[in-house]
C-alpha cells in the first residue's frame, strides 16, 4: 500500500511518518489488522508454529523502517546520531502496541494519539539545522 501512495518516493523523514500515520488511521477500520493481531496473540501465548511467520512479516516492517531512517540520514532531514535499527524497532513497537491496546480497549479514541505519536516522531528524529 505504501508504494502505491508513492511513500517510498517521499524524503525519508516524510516516507516514516506517512507509513506510520497509514498504519494508524488503518487501526481505526475493522478487519483485516484487527484480525491479524488476533492470530498474533494467540500465536505468541500458546508458542506455536505461526509465531515464525509473524516475525517474518514483523522483520519486513523493521526493514521498511529502517531504510526510511536511513534514506532521512543520507537526506540529512533525520539525526545522523540515531541508530537506524533501535528507531526502526521503536516505530514498529509503537504501532504494533497501538494494535494491542486497540484490541484491548476498542472504543479508544486513536486519532490524539496518532497525532501525538506523528509529533513526537517528528521532533525525536528530525535533524536540527
Amino acid at each position: 500500500m505504501a508504494a502505491e501512495l508513492g511513500i517510498d518516493q517521499m524524503p525519508g523523514l516524510d516516507a516514516l511518518l506517512a507509513d506510520t500515520d497509514l498504519y494508524l488511521r488503518s487501526l481505526s477500520e475493522k478487519g483485516e489488522l484487527k484480525a491479524y493481531f488476533m492470530w498474533l496473540s494467540a500465536a505468541v501465548a500458546d508458542a506455536n508454529s505461526l509465531r515464525a511467520a509473524f516475525a517474518a512479516s514483523h522483520e519486513q516492517v523493521r526493514t521498511r523502517l529502517r531504510d526510511y531512517v536511513q534514506k532521512g540520514q543520507a537526506e540529512g532531514c533525520i539525526r545522523p546520531d540515531l541508530d537506524t535499527d533501535a528507531a526502526a524497532l521503536m516505530v514498529g513497537s509503537l504501532q504494533l502496541g497501538l494494535s494491542m491496546q486497540l484490541l484491548v480497549d476498542p472504543t479508544m479514541n486513536l486519532d490524539p494519539i496518532r497525532k501525538t505519536s506523528l509529533a513526537t516522531l517528528r521532533l525525536s528524529f528530525e535533524a536540527r539545522r
